[in-house]
This record gives structure tokens, C-alpha cells and sequence, in this order.
């Protein structure tokens, strides 16, 4: 009796043998070449039947195993092969990174290795730092251009020029100089005329204008002319009314307080009323003295000055409110300047200042300024000034234009020079400048600047007096340092490796001050934030670990350590003076000038 496995590898023989004749074999069974198989052993007495059941177990075991080598040779060997080269260079990786296996150079790679000339390699646009390595850049795919790098890689705010280099870029520079003490500040603007001054003539009462004195525009009136005649009949009637309640008071016989009152109340009542339509004080006594009404009434004009503006015509019809003439005195103008913010604020008011009329160049007037805007405006970032001018000849003319010159006085800050302008570049907020501190040798520079005058920049700091500050081709100069790496206009706030690593140690010093303070409550922390400072050790707190708060005559005081409290008991009203310069300086470290011990030999 066979089982189905016997079946099926009986089968898989056969198809073996059928499919060997085909052009394309599968691999053959694997046959035993050292030693034939051997037929169990055939026991005495043991029937045939049993024979041929052994052997035939026999030969299924056998035709099992070649089956599986098979497919083990088809798939798990080459599996195990690269299984075993991804393990050796794994364990080389794991050889190489933590006992350096190939870190050993042969004689023959040192001699091939590229010998560092000093040659670097640059982008033209600057879009990298310099590398040592030809090639293109990665951000513009531009050739790096070859450069030998000049001066001392220690040097890192500075670079060494060599002189037939300098010749040809045409580097030049010059001396700064102290500042002046006035400043020259020049503005152009126009002659406007004095709003104060300008007078409005309106119509009080309704009419129709029956006659014009003043017909033109820039006619000069005096006080109390005649510019028009009006024609109302409402005017008429007001007049009436006054002349009218005036007979009614003078006439009355009644001895009646009341009545008395009543028309002295109705005739007040009819001039207030002959007032407001424009009728003055005098002509309301002519009306009275002549008893005679009158529907034309002359229009007078306020001011003496010029009819700047006409805004009617002889037989127009005009309402109350509606103006007739505008009358400006000229006898003094304005003049309307824009200045920059830093420029206005160092005017004052009543200051004089020099005006030059275009119309008139051989002509120079005085002008005081009367008005500095308190705001800058939005779209010209620009601030205005107002300067009244003396015009009693009437030789300045409103909307011409005018230069405006004066000095103002520059504070000094400190060590306050002068260079030119052009030694001063700018980005971002930033201003740079270069320095050559010896022949050959250009240094950068940060600086502060101050106000500008005739060409110059004040600089606050950064330069001193009598430097040598590079004007001519400062922007190539600018560019040498870019392409050294070193700090430049492109990144003025660059560090050295020295200033960043102790910039480092800043940072790491403020963190664990800052976590010794944490451990603080909230009311004892802001209590040693404001001391800043161990009165006794002068360390900052929290340098050595959380402060201590000791309590000296009822008032706390942070130390850094415990080795400082007997020192801070025993001399208490020193440290306790102490302690309240600390508070008082917000903080931060005393002067240098405190003294370095306390009464009693005890040290800081």
C-alpha cells in the first residue's frame, strides 16, 4: 500500500524523466557519486513482501532528500551568501567608527594626496563660503574661481592686501577727523501766505450784489474800503425796524417801568438783529442820525492786505454765509519745508534761518522758523517745518520756490568722528566700515552712525580719531572678505571661533543660572533676579547651584554658597549696604571702583 506523499514524488520522478527529453531540463536529480545506496539489509526468513516494503521506503527517503537539496541549492545558498557580505561590511562599518581600522595612511597615498598650496577656491557670486576643493557651486553651477588666500587664517577680522594688488583695485583712504559742532542742513520748499492773516468777506444777510469796487483778483485794500455794494431788502426792512422801535421808545409818555423796559428791550433787540447782517456800529448811528433807510449797504473790507481770491460778479444773487472776497495780508509769507525726522528734531522754535527766493538769486532773506510738525508723515517719511519770512516790500511772491539753509548744533556722544560717506556701507540696519591699521593690513569694522553734513557722516563708535578709513572700492574690499569667510557686509554679525566657542559658554552659563533660579518659589526668585549678585563672593547667583536666603536683621539676602554666610553675618551692615547697590544697579555688576574687601579684612 502506498501513501499519497509516495504518490506524488513517484509522480514528480516520472515527470522528471518525461521532461528531460525537452530543450530546456529542469536540473537533474542529484546522484551519490562516492557510494551507491545500499538496500537494507535482508534479514533471514523475513518474507518478500516485507523486501519490497523497506525498499520502497527506502527509496522515498532517498528521493526526499535530493528533492530538498534542490531547492536548497536554488534558493537558501545565494540567500546565505548575501546575508554573509551585508554582515561583513556591516562589522567593517562597526571596525571603522570605533577603533578607526583604516585610518592608516600607506606611504603611497601620502605621496598622491593634493598638497595644500594655499589655494582656495571661491564662487564669482559669493554664494558659498571658499572651499579647498575645485568644482562648481551647488547653489549657481558656477565655476569656482582659484584664489590664493593672503594673510593670517588667525586673523579673522582682518585681511592683508598685497601692494600690486591694492594699486590695481585703487584702494584709497583717509583720516577721520573730529565732528563740527554745527551741522548744515539745506531744504527746498515754497512761499505760501500767512493762514494768521487771511480774512474771509462774506455775505450777513441776503441780496444781490449791485456793484463791485474790487473787480480783479490781487487788488490791494486798505481797512475799511469799499469793495462792494449789496442790495437787501431783508436789510431794509432791519432798518426800519431799528429806526422804527427807536421813535416808539423815544415817544412813549408812560411812566410804567415795564413799558419802559419793553422798548428799550424791542430797539436793543432791532440794532442786534442790523449787527448780524453786517452793519457795524457806525453805520447803525448814520442810519439813526439821518432817519433814513437805506436797501444798499457797502461792503467793507476787515484787513488791509491783497484780494487773493474773487468769488463773485456784479448782479449775482448771493445767500447768507456765502463768501465774496478772500484778503490776506502779505506783509509777512511763509515758507513750507520737508526735513528728515533726524534733521527736524534738532530744530527749535524762533530759530533763524537763511532763504534764498529762486526768482531772485542775488537777494538773501532772514526767516525764523515758527512751527515744527510733531508728526512724520506716512507717505514721505518726512517732517514739516514752517519759517516766517519779513515780506514789507512785497519783493517774495506766493508759490515761488525757495533754498532754505541753516545749522543746527550736533551733541557729542562720546568719542564722536568724521569720515566721508562713502566709507560707510549699509544693510540691513547694519553699518560697515574698514580700517587699515597698518600698511597692507585692512581691518573690519561695526559701527554706529550719527547725522550727515556736507558730504560727511558723524560715527559714533567704531572709529577713532586720526584711523585710516578705506573710501575708494570699499565695496571690493567688501567682497575679499565675503569670499574669505571672514565677516562682511553680507554678515556683518559673523563670529570668530574663539567668540562664538565663548558665546557658547555664555549661553551654557545663563542656562544653569537660570535653572538654579527655577528651584527658587516664585517671590524668592524675583527677590534674587533683582540682587543679580552674592554680596560676599561676587559671583552671580546661581553660578554654584541654587542661592541660599538668609535672613540679616529682617531682611533677605541671596548668597551663593554656605562658606559665604559667616562672612555675610559677621559684616552684615557692609553687605547689607552692598546688597542694596546691587539692587539698585537692577542687578548687574557693581563698578570696578567698589572696594574689594569689607571693614574687617574680609574679602568680597
Amino acid at each position: 500500500m502506498q501513501f499519497p506523499i509516495q504518490r506524488v514524488i513517484r509522480g514528480c520522478a516520472m515527470t522528471d524523466k518525461t521532461d528531460s527529453t525537452q530543450s530546456n531540463p529542469e536540473p537533474p536529480e542529484p546522484q551519490p557519486v562516492a557510494e551507491t545506496p545500499v538496500a537494507p539489509a535482508v534479514e533471514q526468513g523475513e518474507p518478500t513482501a516485507a523486501r519490497a516494503t523497506r525498499a520502497e521506503t527506502h527509496n522515498t527517503r532517498r528521493r526526499l532528500f535530493q528533492f530538498g537539496a534542490y531547492w536548497f541549492k536554488l534558493f537558501a545558498q545565494p540567500l546565505l551568501a548575501i546575508g554573509g557580505i551585508i554582515l561583513i561590511v556591516f562589522l567593517l562599518g562597526v571596525g571603522q567608527q570605533y577603533w578607526g581600522m583604516f585610518d592608516n595612511i600607506t606611504q603611497s597615498d601620502v605621496e598622491a594626496a593634493p598638497v595644500d598650496d594655499g589655494t582656495e577656491y571661491v564662487c564669482p557670486m559669493l554664494c558659498v563660503p571658499a572651499t579647498k576643493v575645485p568644482g562648481r557651486c551647488p547653489v549657481c553651477a558656477m565655476e569656482l574661481k582659484p584664489r590664493k588666500s593672503s594673510g593670517d587664517p588667525k586673523d579673522f577680522y582682518g585681511l592683508t592686501i598685497e601692494p600690486a594688488a591694492r594699486r590695481l583695485t585703487n584702494i584709497q583712504t583717509v583720516a577721520a577727523t573730529a565732528i563740527p559742532t554745527n551741522k548744515k542742513i539745506s531744504a527746498f520748499g515754497r512761499i505760501s501766505y500767512d493762514e494768521t492773516a487771511l480774512s474771509t468777506i462774506s455775505a450777513y444777510v441776503d441780496g444781490r450784489i449791485e456793484k463791485l469796487f474790487v473787480d480783479f483778483t490781487g487788488a490791494k485794500v486798505k481797512q475799511g474800503d469799499a469793495v462792494a455794494i449789496l442790495y437787501s431788502p431783508d436789510l431794509y426792512s432791519a432798518q426800519i425796524e431799528v429806526l422804527e422801535s427807536k421813535k416808539a421808545m423815544e415817544s412813549s409818555q408812560s411812566t410804567n417801568q415795564r413799558v419802559i423796559d419793553s422798548n428799550k428791550r424791542l430797539y436793543e433787540s432791532a440794532k442786534k438783529r442790523l449787527k448780524e447782517f453786517g452793519i457795524s456800529e457806525a453805520q447803525i448811528a448814520e442810519i439813526e442820525k439821518t432817519s433814513k433807510a437805506d436797501s444798499r449797504i457797502k461792503i467793507t473790507s476787515p484787513i488791509s492786505g491783497t484780494v487773493v481770491e474773487k468769488m463773485v460778479v456784479q448782479g449775482k444773487y448771493i445767500k447768507t454765509g456765502m463768501p465774496i472776497f478772500k484778503v490776506v495780508d502779505l506783509s509777512k509769507v511763509w515758507l513750507q519745508l520737508e526735513l528728515f525726522p533726524e534733521d527736524a528734531m534738532r530744530l527749535e522754535i524762533g530759530q533763524s534761518i537763511d532763504v534764498t527766493i529762486q526768482s531772485q538769486p542775488g537777494n538773501s532773506f532772514q526767516g525764523k522758523i515758527a512751527f515744527v510738525d510733531p508728526t512724520v508723515n506716512p507717505k514721505t517719511q518726512s517732517v514739516a517745518v514752517r519759517v516766517v519770512i519779513e515780506n514789507q516790500l512785497g519783493l517774495i511772491r506766493i508759490g515761488d520756490f525757495a533754498n532754505a539753509t541753516l545749522k543746527v548744533a550736533i551733541p557729542a556722544e562720546g568719542t564722536t568722528v568724521l569720515v566721508p560717506q562713502n566709507a560707510i556701507l549699509k544693510n540691513a540696519g547694519h553699518n560697515v566700515a574698514y580700517v587699515e591699521t597698518k600698511p597692507g593690513r585692512f581691518e573690519f569694522r561695526n559701527v554706529k552712525t550719527g547725522p550727515t553734513t556736507d558730504g560727511n557722516i558723524a560715527v559714533l563708535s567704531g572709529i577713532k580719531p586720526g584711523e585710516q578709513v578705506v573710501t575708494n572700492a570699499a565695496f571690493m574690499l567688501d567682497a575679499e572678505f565675503a569670499s574669505a569667510s571672514k565677516p562682511s557686509l553680507i554678515n556683518p554679525t559673523r563670529l570668530s571661533p574663539e567668540d562664538q566657542v565663548a558665546k557658547e559658554k555664555q549661553r551654557e552659563a545663563e542656562f544653569v543660572i537660570t535653572q538654579a533660579l527655577q528651584q527658587l518659589s516664585t517671590a524668592d526668585r524675583k527677590l534674587a533676579e533683582a540682587q543679580g549678585y552674592c554680596p560676599v563672593a561676587d559671583f552671580r547667583l546661581g553660578e554654584m547651584g541654587k542661592p541660599i536666603k538668609v535672613d540679616v536683621e529682617g531682611q533677605p539676602v541671596f548668597i551663593c554658597c554656605e562658606g559665604c554666610r559667616t562672612s555675610l553675618l559677621k559684616e552684615s551692615d557692609h553687605y547689607l549696604a552692598r546688597t542694596a547697590k546691587y539692587i539698585k544697579n537692577q542687578g548687574r555688576a557693581l563698578p570696578e571702583d567698589e572696594p574689594d574687601k569689607a571693614p574687617g579684612g574680609n574679602p568680597k
